[in-house]
């Protein structure tokens, strides 16, 4: 039997940010540094860690471009220390935008995906 908890929901922490995308891991109680570099090699990654302001960051080179990670601890109230590896997408361009987004959100939502015609 299971309980869901609203505390597993990852958008109620203050460090999961608007428009990142996280990988959140549980890690065992050792050297993060360490341990994340040992399984990013054990993959064939490369990863290089440096600090700043005692936050941690993670470069990972992809096809010549360099991507930068922040990596953090969260602590769930029922199951410990979850590891949180974070990019900050893009902002997105506010002059290029989808028609549908020229509506609202509830309007877009009611209406349905496909429409069908009636044959006699």
């Amino acid at each position: 039997m299971a309980e869901a908890h609203s505390e597993g929901n990852p958008h109620r922490y203050p460090e999961i940010k608007p428009r990142t995308l996280n990988l959140i891991l549980k890690i065992p109680s050792t050297n993060i540094e360490q341990w994340l570099k040992a399984e990013l090699s054990s993959i064939g990654l490369k990863p290089n860690t440096s600090r700043k302001n005692k936050e941690l960051l993670l470069e990972l080179e992809h096809k010549g471009q360099t991507l930068t990670f922040d990596v953090f601890v969260i602590r769930h109230k029922r199951n410990g220390d979850h590891l949180v590896i974070q990019w900050k997408l893009p902002d997105l361009d506010k002059t290029i935008q989808p028609e549908s987004y020229k509506t609202s959100r509830r309007l877009r939502e009611s209406q349905l995906p496909f429409e069908f015609e009636e044959s006699e």
